[in-house]
């Protein structure tokens, strides 16, 4: 056996050796696969003007000193969710220096495009002064550089000397974000994501636990004619002033987002500030923001005009909301968290589900629903909430769908959920007229063996049984309201051997729950089987594979570290995790802090 792994071990490293492609410094372009991947780049790389990279899925860019890779022509990564592209650094502590783009998108060069992308460690920190660009911009500076275009893309650990940890993009950049993270980013002025004398359009973001030494951690908008951020959220970023949202000379407008645990460490503005330009907020929600000087969820300087403040929920926010230099306000349909505006508003605590757990969610008896603007017509708000619900619904039962104050729209709670499955024989044949029963409720199998269950959301000890079969019962079975529980059986005939039955699963709550790093799931099986254990969101979307393979007979316990499947961590909130065995699966919940 020794011997075996030895030579095992030999086969994997020369594997390791010849699937990976030495970059060398100068001009690159052409087509980048997985199957060279990792691509360790020995220097400074160049894309010409004129010429192009592709990148694609499952490709690791690993720089081996603090180079960057100029792009005068064009470069586009085609990375998938399984599979991303990732710019990372052989030494994480100096890092990378950056995808920098300049006067590219026009002329021979299509628009830079980026999906699926990790951006790790990007660092602009080498510049020889001040004003040198190679302090701006730690993962991506761009200059001139047309729409530059980023889904589904994740920065992570970014810095930059002075503006632009994540990315930097001035004169006649276009920027478009959609289902972003930037997370622990630092600046050493302006801006997580910094646009400048281009437009803007952040979609479905998360900016999370960024530093900005001076202003806005997260965003930061200087001459834009056009800022639109929907359906993100802003939370836990610290900076001097003005934290999540700087906007300077811009037209910004945010909706549906929300602004939670935001700070300042010496002036105004924990969620956002706009100083000159125009501002409309609709349909946010901000939460537990600080401010060392005011204006904890919003500061407002020197405005032409009045910001419209729409439906929008303010508490918690210290030491005050909102506060405004030479500039004023105008609040319709809001929740303040004292009483201010015109007989629209309203003031109080508006009812979160469970604020110290971070679900800003309405509870039923929230003040806040059906309580937004009558007709929200023209407000140009997406058909769903933050959290993916329906944006319009009734929610005091009058007959009249009204909108709610605040990012999320409170629904009618579904407290059902669906237990369905097959019955088959232990050679997969199909049993009809088995009788399926959980807490009373009975339903037979169908003529191929199906059977689907509405039950209440609970746990319930599930049996199966028909006249010359096992009866088989499966324990601690959870439903989950909204969400449909699969749950196979597999009967043996009365009288067989035992070497067809199939493993008894038993697992019990993970503990700790709630946790903040690691929780373990405990498990039993009475007889050695191949399982899968996988932890789910709440949309029903494998977030990550736990443990695939054989487990022997017995106790087992298997952690989880709070990471997705390519090592991010995933936000706070509900989880599942399911233990499937021969197409038989026991769910519980999970609550990750």
């Amino acid at each position: 056996m020794r011997t075996m792994c030895i030579i095992f071990g030999m086969v994997m490293l020369v594997t390791c050796l010849f699937a990976q492609t030495t970059i060398p410094p100068g001009p690159v372009q052409g087509n980048w696969t997985a199957a060279g991947s990792p691509y360790l780049v020995m220097g400074n790389i160049s894309i010409a003007n004129g010429a192009s990279l592709s990148i694609g899925a499952g490709v690791d860019v690993v720089f081996q000193g603090t180079f960057s890779l100029a792009v005068s022509g064009s470069i586009s990564t085609t990375g998938s969710a399984d599979l991303p592209v990732t710019f990372t650094a052989q030494d994480t502590l100096n890092g990378w220096s950056s995808i920098r783009l300049s006067n590219t998108g026009t002329g021979l060069n299509p628009p830079s495009s980026f999906t699926h992308t990790n951006f790790l460690y990007g660092r602009a920190i080498w510049g020889s002064g001040g004003g040198d660009p190679l302090n701006f911009g730690g993962a991506v500076w761009a200059d001139n550089a047309g729409t530059l275009t980023f889904d589904s893309c994740f920065f992570n650990r970014c810095k930059s000397i002075y503006d632009g940890s994540a990315i930097y993009a001035d004169n006649g950049t276009n920027v478009v974000m959609n289902n972003c993270t930037v997370k622990n980013c630092e600046s050493g002025f302006f801006g997580g994501v910094f646009v400048r004398d281009g437009n803007a359009e952040i979609t479905d973001c998360l900016f999370d636990s960024n530093v900005a030494v001076t202003f806005g951690a997260a965003l930061y908008f200087y001459d834009s004619p056009q800022a639109n951020v929907t359906s993100c959220v802003i939370s836990n970023n610290v900076a001097g002033a003005v934290t999540g949202i700087y906007g300077a000379s811009s037209n910004v407008v945010v909706k549906n987002s929300l602004f939670a645990g935001n700070d300042t460490t010496m002036g105004l503005g924990g969620g956002m500030g706009i100083i000159g330009g125009s501002v409309s907020l609709i349909n946010n929600t901000f939460y537990g923001n600080t401010s060392a000087q005011g204006g904890a969820a919003a500061w407002f300087n020197v405005l032409p005009a009045p910001a419209l403040i729409t439906n929008c929920i303010f508490w918690d926010n210290q030491p005050d909301a909102l506060a405004a230099n030479n500039s004023s306000y105008l609040l319709s349909h809001c929740s303040m968290q004292e009483q201010e505006g015109g007989a629209t508003n309203i003031f109080g605590d508006p009812q979160f589900t469970d604020p110290a757990q971070g679900i800003l969610t309405l509870m039923a008896t929230s003040p806040c629903i059906d309580a937004g603007t009558p007709d929200a017509t023209g407000l140009g708000l997406p058909d769903i909430d933050l959290a993916g619900m329906p944006r319009i619904v009734d929610g005091n039962g009058d007959g009249t769908p009204r909108i709610d104050i605040g990012c999320y729209e409170w629904q009618v709670p579904v407290t059902d959920g669906i237990l369905l499955g097959q019955v088959l024989t232990s050679q997969s044949e199909p049993i009809e007229g088995a009788l399926i029963e959980a807490d009373g409720i009975t339903i037979l199998s169908d003529a191929a063996g199906f059977y689907s269950l509405t039950l209440p959301a609970g746990t319930y000890d599930v049996s199966c049984s028909k006249p010359g079969y096992v009866t088989f019962v499966e324990h601690d079975v959870s439903v989950v309201a909204g969400m449909t529980t699969t749950l196979d059986f597999y009967l043996d005939i009365v009288g067989n051997s035992d070497e067809y039955l199939v493993a008894a699963i038993q697992m019990a709550q993970n503990t700790p729950n709630p946790f903040a790093g690691k929780t373990s799931i405990p498990f039993s099986l009475d007889r050695e089987s191949r399982i899968d254990l996988s932890i789910y969101n709440l949309k029903g979307q494998k977030v990550r594979t736990v443990f695939s393979g054989m487990a022997r007979s017995g106790e087992h316990s298997a952690d989880w570290d709070g990471l997705d499947d390519n090592g991010r961590p995933v936000e706070r909130g509900v989880y599942l995790y399911r233990l499937n065995i021969q197409g038989r699966s026991v769910t519980r919940r999970l609550v990750k802090l």
